[in-house]
């Protein structure tokens, strides 16, 4: 499915049904996703030391990033699942305050 028609929803009902098919359910407390985003940022920031330098890098660097930053996002994603959070609302109501 592309960006263009998804939703984020669809998303993360993906997302939820990938946890509770592995039975992954017992593991996604607050405490955990926010030290798998940690972890997941910094494989992201990694491929910046060793792989891409300042940029996106090639089309096979670029597909090493797009595979961290959807890492990232399955996990926040998840996090959002767990803690009841609608995240498009949210960071819709960041922006009018200008706080992103």
């Amino acid at each position: 499915m592309r960006d263009a028609e998804a939703t984020v929803m669809a998303l993360r009902s993906q997302v939820a049904a990938f946890n509770q098919k592995r039975g992954w359910q017992r593991y996604n407390t607050p405490k955990n996703l926010a030290l798998a985003l940690i972890v997941e940022n910094g494989e992201l920031q990694e491929l910046f030391l060793s792989e891409l330098g300042p940029r996106c890098g090639n089309s096979g660097n670029k597909q090493l990033l797009a595979n961290e930053l959807a890492d990232v996002t399955f996990v926040l994603f998840q996090f959002c699942n767990v803690c009841g959070i609608d995240i498009s609302t949210t960071m819709a109501m960041r922006m009018r305050e200008g706080m992103c």
